[in-house]
């Protein structure tokens, strides 16, 4: 399965870049909740990052470090490419720890967690 289209909000994020993530993974924690009110962005790390070519952050995505099964995000198009890590418990999504989502959106509202727009229970997901 592809790795999901992952758009941010939190544009204050050292891993943000024009709403695009440029870590190689994020971790979404929730355990068991039931909305996306209470799951929260764990990679989410306040800073800015102003050039796609400054590699101050360790997680800057540099493709010879890469594990196979991660692609490196494209900051040319829409699509960035984090592999997605949740514990969401209760999220339709959520397969072995890993989000199937298609797209996912992550936002960081009033409250300053960055949570996962994208959690859903029940059958009403993405086919």
């Amino acid at each position: 399965m592809p790795l999901p289209t992952l758009h941010c909000s939190a544009t204050n994020c050292i891993h943000n870049y024009y709403e695009r993530c440029t870590a190689t993974h994020i971790r979404v924690s929730g355990g068991d909740t039931v909305n996306e009110y209470k799951t929260n962005c764990e990679t989410y790390r306040k800073g800015k990052r102003t050039n796609p070519e400054d590699t101050h952050s360790d997680t800057w995505l540099d493709p010879a470090r890469l594990e196979p099964h991660v692609e490196m995000a494209d900051l040319n198009t829409d699509r960035a490419a984090p592999q997605i890590l949740c514990d969401a418990q209760n999220c339709n999504y959520n397969n072995n720890f890993i989000c199937r989502a298609r797209t996912v959106m992550i936002r960081l509202p009033r409250n300053k967690r960055c949570n996962c727009m994208t959690f859903m229970t029940g059958n009403d997901t993405q086919e």
